[in-house]
Order: C-alpha cells, then sequence, then structure tokens
C-alpha cells in the first residue's frame, strides 16, 4: 500500500532519471548532471526514510490514551 506521498516522490525520482539519461553524452552539462544526481540520491533517501517511519507506524500498536494524557489501565477501567 503506497501514500500520495511515496507516489509522488517516486515520480520526481523517475522524472529526474529520465532527464539524467537525457543529459547523459551531451558536452558541457557535467554540472547539471551532478546536481540531478544529487537530488536522485536526496529523494531516495527521503523515500527510504518516509517507508521506514511508515512500517514503523503500521506495526507498533497505539496505546489506547485516556483523558488528560494518562495511559488506560484495566484498574481504571474497572473503577469506572
Amino acid at each position: 500500500m503506497t501514500t500520495e506521498y511515496e507516489e509522488l516522490i517516486s515520480g520526481m525520482v523517475q522524472e529526474k532519471k529520465a532527464k539524467v539519461a537525457e543529459l547523459t553524452g551531451k558536452s558541457g552539462k557535467e554540472k547539471q548532471l551532478a546536481s540531478l544526481a544529487s537530488d536522485i540520491r536526496f529523494l531516495e533517501v527521503e523515500l527510504q526514510r518516509y517507508q521506514q517511519g511508515m512500517a514503523l507506524f503500521r506495526t507498533k500498536g497505539v496505546p489506547k490514551v485516556g483523558r488528560w494524557g494518562n495511559p488506560e489501565t484495566e484498574e481504571k477501567k474497572e473503577e469506572a
């Protein structure tokens, strides 16, 4: 299951890779190629971190929180 953000970042990576393929072999484009390579690496790292965070969020159970931010316990449920 991918999110809209993951699709957006993946699309940006694909666009930049297509631009690199277009510029490869042309003279005088080394600076642009280096910039694109840097951008691609940044986006790939951002996507990887986001996916790791989402995987943790999806697998870790979220504790139920009661009034005033205190965790609910079985004892408090029985008293109420």
